[in-house]
């Protein structure tokens, strides 16, 4: 039990060493992978020129805002959507030859369904926006669950709203449906509603504060139409955003381009006008036409012209680097991108000018990535950990019961050989100094017949030791296992005769091996049982099958566990301290390389050793 307790507790060493290093290797992989995801969010940063195709699609959406009515700065707001808080964009659509100009508006879109027909509403306050968007859960749909709206015009306003709790995890992408999200509802409807009509969502309550798929499109409000037969009544269907509005930096530009660019274009313009004023009616000095290369009046106003073309076209531009170096934002990295793209007949200037911010993309990152890392790191710890801790406890209790084994081995011989040293150096001494010199013969065989056991045990611990490194000859030989013991046993009959033991024997076992180490094999367990059975017993073999059994009685008490162990006679009842010890372990060891199991019983007075074929090798015990 002590040794028991100990290995459970070396098992249970390794697991936790090995259980620390997984972890600590699973840790520096997901460092490695997040130094490489901050090292790209670092220099994130968007492309330098809008693809064809791209162009083609914002002209397309352009063009929708004179079909169906929509406003430009909005249709600018979904050129490129981005829900993240991270990423923001800005765009500006520009004439050069008149100064007219769009910037994007952000705004939330409701999506109702009024009068038989779909419509949609518009939010543009940049603070109510703001709030909608900081209440939603971005891995439930990325969109405001609104209970109720109040709409007047293209516009509205928010009024029931539930705003969700850690919108950031991202388990409830995997929550079971219908379960009630972690958050409260709360009232937004402004103090003053005359002249607005109020609009309730198609859903409950209940149902929109709990896990569904629900993804807002026109189509659904058609589709549930038809479904409830609705088509009298008015009902919200849901919000979505339009563009970005969460960036100061993204609002801030938008701004400024709104209250400078007119101001500034005009200025550019009456510089023009005062330049072709006094080219046109002044002087030209041969300074100034050296200034600007070129040789007469006329080349001057033509590069006026070409200057003051180049000026208005890049105007948003010099703004926007402006903009930039005075912006405190530092740790966002800006970019620019422009086109050209026709629209209503003219040709216009497409600015993007992009925001992104480092810090917040990684935080993005982590907390929606580290949580889904986390589970299977342990998982993968602990699986890896417990197979790891298995194999290191394996080879280390294999090297300290070999190492055990050892030296219970050298001990045992040490003690076993004291006995016959002692008896040789007796009677060498009574034979030096002519003791009863009649008995010098006596003397003279007692020291050759503990010579010659002392032999026997050396011979024995080699043989085994050459056994358990199974270095034996090769085992092609065919032999009865039966028939070698029955022939063991007549060489003992004179013992059998003098201490009255009977033999019955029965059966055979067809074994392929070493016929000399099945023999040797048949003689220890012939010794064993002629030596230990009680006087006037009867020994029996018997074999059927794949089995074959050994039986004698025996008195007194046995640890038959110790009975394979080298120089183990069990107890003094056994039998006399003839014998080396090494029988059953040679026997056990014989056994194994012929995949034989043998197995020992000591009951109701009958010792058994029994020999049963295995299918498969049976591993040496150590």
């Amino acid at each position: 039990m002590k040794k028991k307790a100990k290995g459970k507790i070396r098992f249970r060493i390794f697991f936790l060493i090995w259980f620390a290093i997984c972890i600590l290797a699973g840790c520096a992989w997901i460092g490695h992978f997040y130094k490489e995801g901050w090292q790209e969010c670092r220099t994130a940063s968007p492309r330098d020129t809008l693809a064809q195709k791209e162009i083609e699609s914002v002209e397309y959406r352009l063009k929708q805002t004179d079909e169906q009515g929509d406003s430009v700065p909005v249709r600018l707001a979904g050129l490129r959507m981005s829900p993240d808080d991270y990423e923001e964009s800005a765009w500006v659509l520009y004439q050069p030859e008149t100064g007219e100009f769009y910037t994007d508006q952000p705004c939330y879109a409701a999506y109702v369904w009024q009068n038989g027909e779909s419509k949609q509403y518009y939010l543009y306050d940049t603070e109510t926006i703001s709030r909608l968007y900081d209440s939603v859960h971005f891995l439930y749909g990325g969109e405001p669950l609104l209970y109720s709206i109040y709409v007047k015009d293209d516009q509205f306003v928010p009024g029931e709203l539930f705003v969700v709790k850690d919108s950031y995890l991202p388990f409830p992408r995997y929550q079971t449906e219908g379960r009630k999200i972690a958050g409260e509802w709360i009232d937004l409807t402004p103090d003053n509603t005359d002249g607005w009509t109020k609009i309730c969502s198609d859903r409950s309550k209940e149902y929109l504060a709990s896990y569904h798929d629900v993804y807002v499109s026109e189509s659904h409000l058609e589709e549930s139409a038809k479904k409830t037969s609705m088509d009298g009544n008015s009902y919200l269907s849901g919000a979505g955003l339009i563009g970005c509005a969460n960036a100061p930096e993204a609002d801030a530009f938008r701004q400024k381009i709104r209250s400078e660019l007119a101001d500034e274009y005009a200025r550019i313009r009456e510089n023009q006008k005062q330049r072709y004023k006094d080219a046109e009616n002044g002087s030209v000095s041969a300074e100034t036409l050296d200034e600007y290369h070129v040789a007469d009046r006329k080349e001057l106003l033509e590069f006026y012209q070409r200057s003051d073309k180049a000026q208005r076209r890049d105007l948003p531009k010099q703004m926007y680097k402006k903009f930039q170096y005075d912006t405190t934002g530092r740790s966002w990295n800006f970019s620019f991108e422009d086109a050209d793209v026709h629209f209503r007949g003219e040709d216009w200037m497409l600015y993007h000018f992009q925001y992104i911010n480092p810090q917040k993309m990684f935080y993005r990152l982590f907390l929606v990535f580290l949580p889904l890392m986390i589970p299977p790191l342990l998982v993968f710890s602990l699986l890896i950990g417990l197979l790891l801790a298995v194999i290191t406890y394996s080879v280390y209790s294999r090297r300290y019961d070999i190492e055990a084994y050892r030296r219970s081995l050298t001990g045992a011989l040490a003690h076993d050989l004291k006995t016959p040293l002692s008896v040789i150096y007796g009677n060498a001494e009574n034979l030096r100094a002519h003791v009863h010199p009649e008995n010098a013969d006596e003397y003279a065989d007692c020291i050759m017949e503990n010579v010659t056991h002392i032999d026997e045990m050396i011979a024995g611990v080699l043989g085994l030791a050459q056994l358990e490194r199974r270095t034996a000859p090769p085992m092609k030989d065919n032999a009865d296992l039966a028939a070698l013991l029955h022939t063991a046993f007549q060489r003992k009959t004179a013992a059998m005769k003098q201490r009255g033991l009977t033999l019955e024997e029965s059966g055979n076992l067809p074994l392929r091996g070493n016929a000399d180490m099945l023999t040797q094999l048949a003689e220890n367990l012939a010794a064993n049982a002629v030596q230990h059975a009680s006087e006037g017993g009867k020994i029996t073999v018997s074999a059927e099958k794949n089995t074959l059994r050994i039986s004698n009685p025996y008195t007194g008490e046995l640890d038959v566990k110790a009975l394979c162990e080298p120089f183990k006679r069990g107890d003094a009842a056994r039998g006399s301290q003839s014998g080396s010890g090494l029988g059953l372990s040679i026997v056990q060891q014989i056994a194994a390389l012929h995949h034989l199991r043998l197995t020992i019983t000591a009951k109701d007075g009958i010792f058994t050793a029994e020999l049963k074929k295995t299918m498969l090798p049976i591993l040496k015990r150590k």
